[in-house]
């Protein structure tokens, strides 16, 4: 992680916020912001709610930066829902996925820590198979049956409890941290 990132995590430690945290784990070297954006949620295991409230939070963290983004919330497995995904992608430069990844939602009724999974795809080309080979700036494309597209950036965000002030917090830190690498771009 780099020292500029550690900053707001150390406030936010001190501040007693520090079950959320977004660390970036990968950067392509792809300078130019996704615009418009959709915001794929992948419910998962956890429970219907805490993926309203991350949408919700989402959303308006992304209005009051003037970032254009439509969401979806995707219930089940990732693999299971290819069309849903396939319609939310059918008109926009990229997608920000978003997928519980670790932990477990809830265990004997009581919520425990979670990781979400961040991607940041470009949409290189809209449904068709992939080409096999190197994408933009030494990217390979991935091939989901939607498209060709190629990962710009990766994260993973804790939540912590998943609390709904902890599940807003995250949204937040999601949003800050994509629009300080210039994958979204907040306008004043």
């Amino acid at each position: 992680m780099h020292l500029v990132r550690a900053v707001p995590f150390l406030v936010l430690a001190v501040a007693g916020c520090a079950t959320v945290h977004v660390e970036v784990t990968q950067r392509a070297n792809d300078p130019s912001p996704i615009e418009p954006v959709a915001v794929i949620l992948f419910q998962s295991s956890t429970p219907p709610s805490h993926s309203q409230i991350l949408e919700r939070a989402l959303s308006a963290e992304m209005r009051q930066r003037g970032i254009a983004a439509s969401f979806t919330i995707v219930p089940g497995s990732e693999k299971a829902k290819g069309g849903v995904v396939a319609t939310a992608l059918a008109d926009v430069a990229g997608a920000i996925i978003i997928a519980p990844s670790d932990g477990t939602p809830s265990v004997n009724g009581v919520t425990v820590p979670v990781y979400y999974d961040v991607r940041a795809l470009r949409i290189l080309k809209h449904p068709g198979p992939a080409v096999e080979g190197s994408g933009p700036n030494g990217t390979t494309p991935i091939n989901d049956g939607l498209g060709r597209s190629t990962y710009v950036w990766r994260g993973r965000a804790y939540a912590g409890r998943l609390t709904d002030e902890n599940l807003r917090e995250v949204a937040s830190q999601i949003v800050v941290t994509l629009v300080a690498d210039h994958i979204l771009r907040a306008t004043p």
